[in-house]
C-alpha cells in the first residue's frame, strides 16, 4: 500500500511553520481519502531557486480538525475547517526530487522506496517524460525551438508554451497533453479558450496526445512536419 502523501507547501510561510513548529494544514473539503504515515512536501515555482522540487518529508504523529483562525491569524476564511497534521520530525532529503517533467502537483501518493530512489517527479509516480520525448523529436527534425516560451495575451494574460517552434513565417506552439489532465472537462474548456486567444495573436497550435508521444512517434513526426509546412 502507498503510504506517502505528496502535498504542496503554498509559500515560504508554510515552510517556516513546517520546519519550526512541525505541523501542516489541509483544507477539510479537499483532504485526500487514503491513509498515509508520511507527507513529502512539494515546493512550487514561487520558492525560486528552491522551487519545483521536494526537499522535506515529515513522519505523521497526529491529526485533528481545527478552524483556520486557530491555525493562521490572517482574517481570511476564519471559520473554514482544516486538518492540522503534526509530525514527530521533519527530514531533509539528501538530494531533492526535481520536477523536470513539469507535472502538476496536488495530492498524490507514492512509496517510501520511490521517495528515496527517484531523482525526478516522473520516476516518483511512474509518469513518462513526454516533454523530453517531444524534445528528442524536435532535435531529430533539426527545428529551432525553445521550451517553456512565455507570450503575453490580452488583459495581462500570459501563456507558457511547452515548446515554441520558430519558422521563417510563423511561430508554432506545441503542447504535450497528458491523458489524465487534459481529458478533464474543465481543462478542455481552458485549453479551448487558450487556443482561441493564441490563434487571435497569429500563433499556430499543435497538441500532441500522451499516447501518441509514448507509443507512436511516427504520428507525432507526421503532425509536426505537417503544421511546419
Amino acid at each position: 500500500m502507498n503510504k506517502i502523501l505528496i502535498a504542496v507547501l503554498k509559500d515560504q510561510r508554510d515552510q517556516e511553520i513546517l520546519l519550526k513548529e512541525k505541523w501542516y494544514r489541509i483544507p477539510l473539503k479537499y483532504a485526500p481519502k487514503h491513509k498515509y504515515d508520511i507527507i513529502a512536501f512539494y515546493q512550487p515555482a514561487n520558492f525560486k531557486e528552491a522551487g519545483k522540487r521536494i526537499e522535506y518529508y515529515g513522519i505523521v504523529r497526529s491529526s485533528k480538525i481545527c478552524k483556520r483562525k486557530k491555525l493562521i491569524k490572517d482574517g481570511i476564511r476564519s471559520d473554514d475547517k482544516y486538518y492540522k497534521i503534526s509530525f514527530f520530525r521533519i527530514v531533509k532529503l539528501k538530494d531533492p526530487i526535481v520536477n523536470d517533467a513539469k507535472l502538476r502537483v496536488s495530492f498524490k501518493y507514492t512509496t517510501f522506496a520511490k521517495l528515496y530512489s527517484s531523482n525526478n517527479m516522473g520516476e516518483l509516480f511512474d509518469v513518462p517524460d513526454i516533454e523530453g520525448m517531444v524534445e528528442g523529436i524536435l532535435k531529430k527534425l533539426k527545428l529551432s525551438y525553445k521550451r517553456e516560451y512565455v507570450v503575453k495575451a490580452t488583459g495581462n494574460k500570459r501563456y507558457r508554451f511547452d515548446f515554441a517552434v520558430f519558422l521563417k513565417d510563423k511561430t508554432i506552439d506545441i503542447e504535450c497533453d497528458s491523458e489524465k489532465w487534459h481529458s478533464l472537462k474543465a481543462q478542455k474548456l481552458i485549453d479551448g479558450k487558450r487556443n482561441s486567444d493564441l490563434q487571435a495573436l497569429g500563433f499556430e497550435i499543435l497538441r500532441l496526445r500522451e499516447d501518441d508521444i509514448v507509443n507512436n512517434e511516427e504520428a507525432c513526426i507526421k503532425n509536426i512536419l505537417q503544421i511546419c509546412s
